[in-house]
């Protein structure tokens, strides 16, 4: 495989903005012992969260599992929970998204293709385009 970094973005927590956090402009990592977490399938940040938790102590209840973005939104929104996604995810009325004070957890995303594999032309004008543009300008218009 051949890869080609585009950008490195933060994870957050999502809630209900009646939430009893959602009126915090970052919630400690403490905050989250007895609160009930949805997990998501296959989420690295989700993963690194949990270790963080169990490292710290804090003891959140993690009561329901998705496997996609939509679901995790949807839950959060109901009330259900706290989730926890990348900054980038678009958040619909009712749901927040609040940064956890002192934790940094973040992904690199990345461009992927087969090493050695001639591209059509179509994939290569894919290829230059994405590794031109400047993703973390729109990164940053996106979390304002």
């Amino acid at each position: 495989m051949r890869t080609w970094p585009l950008f490195r973005e933060n994870y957050h927590l999502i809630m209900a903005a009646s939430h009893r956090l959602a009126t915090k402009p970052a919630v400690m990592l403490a905050d989250l012992d007895g609160e009930d977490l949805i997990d998501r399938a296959k989420c690295s940040g989700c993963q690194r969260l949990r270790e963080l938790c169990a490292a710290t102590g804090v003891m959140p209840r993690f009561r329901h599992r998705v496997d996609s973005f939509e679901q995790l939104l949807n839950l959060a929104h109901a009330g259900f929970g706290i989730g926890f996604t990348a900054r980038s995810d678009r958040l619909v009325e009712g749901v927040v998204g609040r940064p956890i004070e002192r934790v940094e957890i973040d992904r690199e995303v990345s461009l992927a293709t087969v090493a050695g594999r001639p591209f059509s032309a179509a994939t290569d004008a894919f290829v230059k385009l994405a590794r031109s543009r400047d993703w973390a300008a729109d990164l940053v218009a996106t979390a304002v």
